[in-house]
C-alpha cells in the first residue's frame, strides 16, 4: 500500500467516525476480574458482549470498563486461557452505569478435575493472555514467570523469547539482538519510557537490571502508531512491580561458585516490601539488591597473515597462516546495587504512578595479556606482555511520573520522565617486551608456538606505562500526552480514535584523558624511581626488567581448558603507585618531556558533546468489527534535531610542545523528519485461531559517536573522519502471524517477518580524495589524501525470517507427570546487504610521468553482522507440590562478524549450545524456600572463525560454569 493511499484511508475513517455515532445516550459497564480461588486480580482477561464488537480487556489491576453501550439485552462473556468462561445475561438501559465484578474458576476440564494450577503453568497462561489480547505483535514474559525461578539478570529473562539472541560479557547476557538486528537497533524502555543509553552506539546494558524489580517484560515487534518508531529490531519494555493488597515481604540471600577461578565468595542479597493503604488507594513497593559476581574469562586469538613466499597460485582457501598468538587472562569482579520504588494512588476513574529505578554497577578488572610472534613467519619473533588494571562504574537512573484518567468517553494519559546514565572508567597498563629469538630446540618442543617459558624475564624490559580515563554522560527529559475517544457505529462496529504527542530532549558527552610514560627510555627517570621504589631492583640508570615487577601471589589457572599455558603477571598495585608518583612529581633534571605526559591526540580527539531533540505526534483509530476483526490504521510523524561538537585534529608527527598540535572544534546541527504510516490487523476466524498482520515504518538514527563531526589527520596522506551528515536508516516492516490456542493445552504460533532497510550505515574502506570538499574538507589542503569514513548504502538491505513458538502444559499426562510445562521456540532468519569495497589504482603515464589515481569500487553480498541463521530455545519446567525445576537449552548458530572483499578473510562466530538448570524446594516453614542453579553446564567456548571453508579459529573466549545456592522467604 502506498503511503498516500494509506493516509487518505485513515483520514476518511477518522472524519466519518463522529458523524455515525448513535445519538442516544450510552451506558457504562465496569468491574474487576479475579481468580475465584486466590482472589488475585487477572490481567488481560477478555470481556465481551457476545454477538457485538463491544468489549474490553482487563488492565494489570484486573479492571475493565466498557463505555458507549447501546440499550438492549446482552450476554456478558469473560474469557481467560486456562479458566472456565464466565457468562451472564444482562439488561442495559440508556445512560446508566453498571458494576459487574467477575470471578473465574480454574479448570482443566472434566477429565482433569482436581488438578491444581502450578506456578510455572500460571505464568505461562498469563503471558499467553497478554500476548493474544495486545494490539501489537508482541512476546511476553509474565511477572509470575520472572519471579518463580528468577534469572541472573533482566537480559537472561528476555533471551528465551522467539527471535531474541544475547550478547554476553563475562559469560552473562547484557545486550539483546532481536530478529538479527544488533543491540543498537533495539529500543529499551521502562514502563514505556526510553532508558538512557549506556554506550555510544545507542545500546543499553541490561545486566544491571534486577529481575526481582520486574512485573513483566514485553518484546514488541510490530507496534501501533502510538509507540516510538526509532528502532528496527524491536522494543523491549520492562514493567516495574507495583504494590498489591496486603503486606508483602520478600527476601533472599545466595552465594555463588565460579569454576573458572574456583571462587566461592560471590553473593546476592535482595529484599522487597509492599502494601496498600487508605482503603487500598495508595500503594508502596520498594525493592533493593546488592550483589558481587566473579565474571572472569579466558580470551585467546590468532593473528593471520599471508603465507610466505606468497604467489597467486596458492589456493585462496590455503593462503593464510598464523603469525602471532595472543592470550588474556581476565579477572573481572562485578559489584552491583539497585533499588526500585513505585508509588501509586488510585483516583476516581484513574491513577497516578511515580516509578523510580536506580542501578549502579562497578567492575574491577585485571588482565594479563601475552602475545607471542611466531619466528617461522617472515623471521618474526618476540614476546609482548601487558598487565592492565581497570576500574569502571556505570550508574543508571530513571524517574517516571504518569497519570491516567477517564472522562466519560475520553481516556487521558500523560507522563513526564527523567533518565540519565553516568559512566566512568580508569585503565592503567604496563607494556613489556622481549625481542630475543627463542631457542630453536625448545621452540620445536612446543610445536613452533612460543610461550612465556621460552624467554627470560630478566631480559624482558618493562617499557611503558599508560593511563586512560573515560567519562560518559547522558541525560534525557521526556514528556508525552495521549487522548483516546470511544465511538460507536453500531452494536457490531465500534472503535476509538487516539491522538498524542511526545517531546524528548537528550544531552550526551564523552571525555577522554590519556597519560603516558616511556620510563625505560630516559636515564634521568630510572634512578629517581629506584630511589622511591627499591623493589624495582637494579642499579642507577639500568633498564627496568620484568622479573622485578612480577606478582608472586598470582598463580595462572588452567587456561582455555588446558589448551595453553600462561606465565606470571606484573604487580598491578606497584604499577599504580609508580604511575601516581610520576603524574604528581616534577623533576628539574627532566623538564622538557615531563615524567608522565598528557597525550593530547588521544585525550582531545575523542571528546565530544551534543544535544538531541525529538518531537513526535500520531493519529490512529482502533476499529472493531464484531468480535472477530480489529483494524488499527495510524500514522506517526517524528522530527529530530541534533547538535554535536567534535574535534578536528592533526596528529601526524605529534610531539609534546611541537608544531603539529592543531586542534579545532567543529559544531554541526542537522534536522530530519519522517512520516511513518502504520497498520495492524487482528482477525479471529475461529475461537481457537488468531491471525495478525502488521505493517510498520521505523527509523534508526546513527550512533551518537557517528553524529560527532570528528576528523583526524593521521599521516601525511591519511584522514579518519566521522561522516556526521549520515542519513537515518529507514525500515519498512511486514509481519504475519497465525496463532492456535487451546484452553487447557496452550499456544502454538507461526510467524513470518520481513524488513526492507534503506540507507544502511557502514564503515567505508579508504578512498582517494580527488576533491576533498565532498568530505567537508579544504580541497586545496587535503585533496590527494586517503580518507576512511562511513556512508549510507545506496543498495537495499533486507531481513527475512520465520518464528515458531510453542507454549504448552502436560495436564493430560497421568499422575505427577501433569506438572510438566514446555516453552519452545525456533527462529530461522536470513538477510542480505551489499558491502562496498574500494581498490585504489595508480597508473604512471610513460610520456608525461604523471600519476593517475582511480577508486575502483565493487560490492559483495553477505548477511548482516550478529544475525544468526538458526536460533532455538527450549525450557522444560516441572512443578510438583513444593518442588519446581527448569532446564533451559539455547542453541545459536553462527553469526557474521567481519567483512572483507575476500570470502576466505571474512569471520563468523561458531555455533554454540548452552544449558542452564534451576531448582527450587519449599520448606516446611511457611514462605521459606531453598533454590539453586547451574549456568552454562556445557562450558561453552565462544569462537570466531575465519573463512567459510577453512574455518580457522581466530578468536575464542571461555567463561566456565557458575553455580548458585540460596534461600528465599516470602510473606504475603
Amino acid at each position: 500500500m502506498r503511503q498516500k493511499d494509506f493516509l487518505i484511508l485513515l483520514l476518511v475513517l477518522l472524519i466519518s467516525a463522529p458523524q455515525i455515532v448513535f445519538a442516544q445516550k450510552k451506558a457504562i459497564l465496569q468491574g474487576v476480574v479475579k481468580d475465584a480461588k486466590t482472589g488475585e486480580k487477572m490481567y488481560s482477561a477478555t470481556v465481551l458482549l457476545t454477538g457485538t464488537s463491544i468489549g474490553a480487556v482487563s488492565d494489570p489491576d484486573g479492571k475493565y470498563i466498557i463505555r458507549g453501550i447501546p440499550p438492549g439485552d446482552y450476554t456478558l462473556k469473560v474469557s481467560y486461557l486456562g479458566y472456565e468462561d464466565f457468562t451472564k445475561n444482562i439488561k442495559i438501559e440508556a445512560g446508566k452505569e453498571y458494576v459487574e465484578n467477575i470471578t473465574l474458576q480454574y479448570s482443566g476440564g472434566v477429565e482433569l478435575e482436581g488438578v491444581t494450577i502450578t506456578a510455572q503453568a500460571e505464568g505461562q497462561m498469563k503471558a499467553i493472555n497478554q500476548q493474544m489480547n495486545s494490539d501489537n505483535i508482541v512476546n511476553v514474559v509474565s511477572a509470575e514467570r520472572i519471579q518463580e525461578l528468577p534469572d541472573a539478570n533482566a537480559a537472561e529473562s528476555v533471551g528465551r523469547l522467539p527471535g531474541v539472541a544475547l550478547q554476553r560479557s563475562g559469560g552473562e547476557g547484557n545486550r539483546v539482538i532481536i530478529r538479527g538486528m544488533s543491540p543498537k537497533y533495539n529500543k529499551i524502555q521502562v514502563n514505556g519510557v526510553e532508558m538512557a543509553s549506556t554506550s555510544g552506539d545507542r545500546s543499553t546494558d541490561l545486566s544491571m537490571i534486577s529481575p526481582f524489580s520486574l512485573g513483566g517484560i514485553e518484546v514488541i515487534k510490530s507496534p501501533t502508531a502510538e509507540q516510538d518508531a526509532d528502532f528496527v529490531g524491536g522494543i523491549v519494555n520492562f514493567k516495574l512491580r507495583t504494590a498489591k493488597k496486603g503486606l508483602f515481604v520478600d527476601a533472599l540471600a545466595e552465594g555463588s561458585y565460579n569454576n573458572l577461578k574456583n571462587t566461592y565468595n560471590d553473593y546476592n542479597f535482595m529484599a522487597s516490601i509492599g502494601n496498600r493503604f487508605f482503603k487500598d488507594k495508595f500503594g508502596v513497593f520498594l525493592q533493593a539488591n546488592i550483589e558481587r559476581r566473579n565474571r572472569s574469562g579466558n580470551d585467546q586469538s590468532w593473528s593471520m597473515g599471508l603465507k610466505t613466499p606468497y604467489n597467486d597460485s596458492i589456493s585462496p582457501y590455503n593462503r593464510y597462516e598464523k603469525y602471532a598468538n595472543s592470550m588474556s587472562d581476565v579477572m573481572r569482579e562485578k559489584k552491583r546495587i539497585g533499588a526500585t520504588l513505585v508509588l501509586d494512588y488510585v483516583i476516581p476513574h484513574g491513577k497516578i504512578v511515580f516509578s523510580n529505578m536506580f542501578n549502579q554497577g562497578k567492575t574491577n578488572k585485571t588482565t594479563q595479556k601475552e602475545r607471542y610472534n611466531i619466528p617461522s613467519y617472515q623471521g618474526n619473533h618476540g614476546m609482548f606482555l601487558t598487565t592492565q588494571s581497570g576500574k569502571y562504574q556505570t550508574t543508571v537512573m530513571t524517574n517516571i511520573l504518569s497519570y491516567e484518567q477517564s472522562f466519560g468517553k475520553f481516556n487521558l494519559d500523560a507522563s513526564v520522565s527523567y533518565s540519565n546514565t553516568n559512566g566512568d572508567g580508569t585503565t592503567r597498563s604496563l607494556y613489556s617486551r622481549n625481542t630475543q629469538n627463542p631457542d630453536s630446540a625448545k621452540l620445536a618442543e612446543t610445536g613452533g608456538v612460543p610461550n612465556y617459558f621460552l624467554y627470560s624475564p630478566s631480559s624482558t624490559r618493562a617499557n611503558d606505562l599508560e593511563d586512560n580515563y573515560n567519562i560518559s554522560k547522558q541525560s534525557q527529559f521526556e514528556a508525552s500526552l495521549n487522548l483516546e475517544w470511544q465511538y460507536t457505529v453500531s452494536p457490531k462496529v465500534r472503535g476509538t480514535i487516539k491522538v498524542g504527542g511526545k517531546y524528548r530532549s537528550k544531552t550526551k558527552s564523552h571525555d577522554v584523558d590519556n597519560w603516558q610514560a616511556n620510563w625505560n627510555n630516559h636515564t634521568q627517570i630510572r634512578p629517581m624511581l629506584r630511589k622511591e621504589f627499591p623493589q624495582l631492583g637494579g642499579e642507577g640508570d639500568e633498564f627496568f626488567m620484568y622479573n622485578h615487577v612480577i606478582d608472586d601471589s598470582y598463580t595462572p589457572d588452567e587456561f582455555m581448558k588446558g589448551q595453553f599455558t600462561l606465565g606470571p603477571r606484573a604487580y598491578s598495585d606497584l604499577l599504580n603507585d609508580i604511575a601516581d608518583y610520576l603524574k604528581n612529581v616534577y623533576h628539574p633534571m627532566y623538564p622538557d618531556a615531563m615524567n608522565y605526559y598528557h597525550y593530547l591526540p588521544s585525550s582531545i580527539l575523542n571528546d565530544y558533546n551534543g544535544n538531541e531533540q525529538l518531537g513526535a505526534a500520531y493519529l490512529l483509530t482502533n476499529l472493531k468489527f464484531g468480535s472477530k476483526l480489529t483494524v488499527i490504521p495510524g500514522v506517526r510523524y517524528e522530527h529530530n534535531k541534533t547538535t554535536y561538537t567534535g574535534i578536528f585534529g592533526n596528529t601526524h608527527g605529534y610531539i609534546v610542545g611541537g608544531a603539529y598540535q592543531i586542534y579545532d572544534t567543529n559544531t554541526v546541527t542537522r534536522t530530519n523528519g519522517f512520516l511513518l504510516p502504520n497498520l495492524q490487523v487482528k482477525y479471529e476466524p475461529l475461537t481457537w485461531m488468531q491471525i495478525r498482520f502488521g505493517y510498520t515504518n521505523t527509523v534508526s538514527r546513527p550512533s551518537y559517536n557517528l553524529l560527532v563531526p570528528r576528523t583526524e589527520i593521521t599521516g601525511t596522506t591519511n584522514i579518519s573522519q566521522h561522516e556526521y551528515l549520515l542519513r537515518p536508516e529507514q525500515s519498512t516492516n511486514f509481519d504475519l502471524m497465525v496463532s492456535i490456542q487451546q484452553n487447557y493445552i496452550g499456544l502454538f504460533s507461526v510467524g513470518v517477518f520481513s524488513k526492507n532497510i534503506k540507507d544502511k550505515i557502514y564503515g567505508a574502506p579508504a578512498r582517494y580524495m580527488h576533491d576533498a570538499s565532498i568530505y567537508h574538507l579544504d580541497s586545496a589542503s587535503y585533496s590527494g589524501y586517503l580518507i576512511s569514513t562511513q556512508f549510507n548504502n545506496d543498495n537495499p538491505t533486507y531481513v527475512r525470517g520465520v518464528e515458531l513458538d510453542l507454549q504448552t502444559v502436560f495436564w493430560f499426562l497421568p499422575g505427577a507427570l501433569k506438572g510438566f510445562v514446555l516453552n519452545a521456540n525456533y527462529t530461522y532468519s536470513f538477510s542480505a546487504t551489499d558491502y562496498k569495497t574500494t581498490k585504489i589504482d595508480k597508473k604512471l603515464d610513460p610520456v608525461t610521468w604523471e600519476v593517475t589515481v582511480t577508486n575502483i569500487d565493487s560490492v559483495f553480498a553477505d548477511r548482516l553482522a550478529n544475525q544468526p541463521t538458526h536460533l532455538f530455545n527450549v525450557s522444560l519446567g516441572y512443578d510438583y507440590k513444593g518442588f519446581s525445576a527448569r532446564v533451559s537449552l539455547n542453541y545459536t548458530s553462527d553469526m557474521f562478524r567481519g567483512y572483507s572483499v575476500h570470502p576466505e578473510e571474512r569471520t563468523y562466530s561458531d555455533s554454540q549450545t548452552r544449558i542452564d538448570l534451576t531448582l527450587r524446594q519449599h520448606l516446611p516453614i511457611p514462605g521459606l524456600q531453598i533454590y539453586g542453579s547451574v549456568n552454562n553446564i556445557t562450558g561453552v567456548i565462544e569462537k570466531d572463525l575465519m573463512g567459510t571453508a577453512t574455518r580457522i579459529p581466530v578468536h575464542q573466549e571461555y567463561y566456565g560454569t557458575t553455580a548458585t545456592l540460596g534461600v528465599r522467604w516470602t510473606l504475603q
